[in-house]
């Protein structure tokens, strides 16, 4: 339950008002999850709704799928597993509109597990470890969709995606700072939004395996943006000071 301006922590954050999206480069494993039997992975990062639809919040395309979607009641988080079946995790969220919330979903060589504000609040079984994400992926839509559908309209802060299972301490003790305390080569993408956008299309991966574009749909084709109508500025929260209560 927690109202901030602009970003939530450090610099900036991203706004995507239903039109904007960031897109990256698939072809690039480093920023990846790792594939196979036994393979783990995460997926996390900070977000606050400006309205609920049916909307994708961040998605990998072609093998080895994952999406992360949301609407008016639940956050369900998709994968596609080393065998080639895909499985839904489907959490009922209880959250509002214009409230930060941290979110992380888990995928282990057994389960599927997903965090709200560092609290456990969903599980299930899965399949054969992780089938490799070759394809690109984007924040905020569909990375395949030409379209304006699905698109999320809301902040988008400090995303990350990890090769390897965090664990819920991990997961709780990263949640408020732009570079891990345990950073290391398991950190597949950073996307802090600690370099600001304005005047450039540049979206900058923290740990350096590739940064992202900026783009935005113009009503008939979806082209790069550099005008700074997506970032969100500098947030309220002050490291020591401010007060956060975890609803």
């Amino acid at each position: 339950d927690f109202t901030t301006s602009g970003g939530l922590i450090g610099k900036t954050g991203l706004h995507l008002d239903g039109t904007y999206e960031v897109q990256f480069d698939g072809s690039n494993a480093a920023q990846q999850w790792d594939s196979g039997a036994s393979a783990n992975g995460t997926v996390e990062g900070w977000f606050k709704a400006d309205a609920f639809g049916y909307d994708v919040m961040a998605r990998s395309y072609n093998n080895g799928k994952w999406m992360l979607l949301m609407n008016t009641n639940d956050l369900e988080f998709f994968v596609t597993d080393n065998s080639n079946t895909s499985t839904t995790l489907t959490v009922t969220h209880g959250l509002s509109t214009d409230k930060w919330f941290h979110v992380a979903f888990v995928a282990d060589g057994t389960s599927q597990l997903m965090y709200i504000n560092g609290k456990l609040v969903g599980s299930r079984t899965k399949g054969a470890g992780l089938k490799s994400a070759t394809g690109d992926w984007a924040l905020g839509k569909n990375p395949d969709d030409t379209t304006n559908n699905y698109r999320w309209p809301g902040h988008i802060h400090q995303f990350r995606v990890w090769k390897e299972a965090r664990t819920a301490t991990e997961i709780r003790n990263n949640m408020f700072k732009t570079a891990p305390t345990d950073d290391n080569t398991k950190l597949a993408a950073n996307i802090n939004f600690e370099t600001y956008g304005g005047g450039t299309s540049v979206v900058t991966d923290a740990k350096g395996n590739g940064n992202g574009v900026l783009r935005k749909w113009n009503g008939s084709a979806t082209v790069d943006a550099t005008d700074t109508a997506a970032w969100a500025g500098a947030g309220t929260f002050t490291y020591g000071t401010s007060t956060l209560v975890m609803a």
